[in-house]
């Protein structure tokens, strides 16, 4: 590493750092004059705060922990610690332990060097440097309007409705078709609010057992776009027979992150993982329970699966949990077609680095969304790497020198 790299690095580590909670005994000693009512207010929330997460980690340690100790070795009292690590030292959801597979030496070796979750810096990057796009990823439905702009298969979007209103709509007298549907949240991420509608006989049913028929279904479009929030309602996209070998049903994808360079010259991939769902999973997310496995962007080689929530007692597979395909060692297929695909996507908009989310249909290449804020736990947990020590920091860096940032 060049001295420059090291200087690149450092700046974006301190970044991630400012951005994390600090405690009041922290804040005072960069105030002067602080009122008592303040410290009362600031030593509340910090007590708040460490038996929120205490509580927490105890639950976990209840849920997981004795799979945890029979299977990996680690005691009840060691898982404890290294929860209380995470969530009191390093600041982020103990979640993590389990996600990060942090009961492995191997992981827990590099616990300081991992980022966990750097939304508030993507996001600080994405309004200094091309601010304008960010709706376009945010809103679901922007983005489909995006894909038909420029012919990139994506689900098509049969209705949109937004304060009880119907924005948009592909059909006539309300005719529905007869087939399976989505509903998502128009502006959600990580599958949130996302329902899948199983059709049969004229009626729609979701997963937990409520009926619509077609006028129920609009009322609840309108109903739930007032209540709650925007939604879309699309058809069920399945995966090509070629990918049915890697999941349970549902929908399978990959998640391509790829990055404009500073320059703005060339359009490059930074990583890749795939992601697949399990049981009766509507989605694949991986924060949602799926499990998922790097791939290598040169050979589109899949390496060995991972759950943050354990199957039959563990957290790691060579072969999928319900299919038992094998997985770790496989090439996925068209791998050099989903590349293009996302490379050919980036070089529509401007922003530096998007997160695809790619499937595999019997059409072909086929986009759900792209992210600004894609998440470094999609590549530090399949991995087994810090993000820090890519060239991730460097190239982030790069293009904040040139809005001016040179914190």
């Amino acid at each position: 590493m060049t001295k420059q790299e090291d200087i690149y690095r450092q700046r974006w580590w301190n970044r991630l750092q400012k951005s994390k909670r600090s405690y009041f005994f922290e804040k005072s000693s960069e105030e002067e004059n602080v009122s008592v009512f303040k410290k009362f207010v600031c030593f509340k929330n910090d007590a708040i705060y460490v038996f929120r997460w205490t509580f927490n980690i105890l639950i976990q340690i209840r849920m997981y922990g004795a799979d945890i100790k029979r299977n990996y070795h680690i005691s009840f009292l060691r898982q404890f610690s290294r929860m209380a690590y995470l969530a009191f030292v390093i600041r982020v959801n103990p979640r993590n332990f389990r996600k990060y597979r942090l009961f492995k030496q191997k992981n827990w070796s590099n616990v300081d060097d991992y980022a966990f979750a750097h939304v508030n810096v993507q996001r600080t990057f994405s309004n200094a440097l091309f601010p304008d796009e960010i709706d376009l990823f945010l809103n679901k439905f922007l983005f489909f309007q995006f894909c038909r702009e420029y012919d990139f298969r994506s689900p098509s979007v049969l209705a949109a409705y937004e304060n009880g209103r119907c924005i948009f709509s592909e059909f006539e007298n309300k005719q529905l078709p007869k087939e399976d549907l989505f509903i998502k949240k128009m502006n959600g991420m990580m599958g949130m609010g996302a329902k899948k509608l199983l059709y049969q006989d004229g009626v729609y049913t979701d997963n937990r057992g409520n009926r619509y028929n077609e006028e129920s279904l609009f009322n609840l479009l309108e109903e739930t776009s007032i209540k709650n929030y925007p939604v879309l309602l699309q058809h069920v996209i399945k995966n090509h027979p070629s990918w049915s070998k890697f999941t349970s049903g549902a929908l399978a994808t990959c998640r391509i992150v790829t990055y404009r360079t500073p320059d703005s010259s060339e359009i490059k991939p930074l990583f890749a993982t795939f992601r697949m769902p399990v049981g009766t999973m509507h989605v694949d997310n991986f924060s949602a329970g799926g499990i998922a496995a790097p791939v290598d962007v040169k050979t589109g080689m899949l390496g060995t699966l991972v759950g943050s929530k354990p199957i039959n007692g563990f957290y790691e597979f060579t072969h999928h949990p319900d299919t038992k395909q094998r997985v770790e060692g496989t090439v996925l297929p068209e791998w050099i077609d989903l590349l293009a695909f996302a490379l050919k996507m980036h070089r529509k908009v401007r922003s530096a680095f998007v997160g695809w989310d790619i499937c595999l249909t019997d059409h072909g290449c086929c986009v759900l969304e792209g992210s600004l804020e894609w998440g470094v736990s999609t590549y530090e947990s399949p991995y087994e790497k810090p993000i820090k020590n890519t060239q991730y920091p460097e190239i982030f860096e790069k293009w904040m020198e040139t809005c001016g940032n040179h914190e």
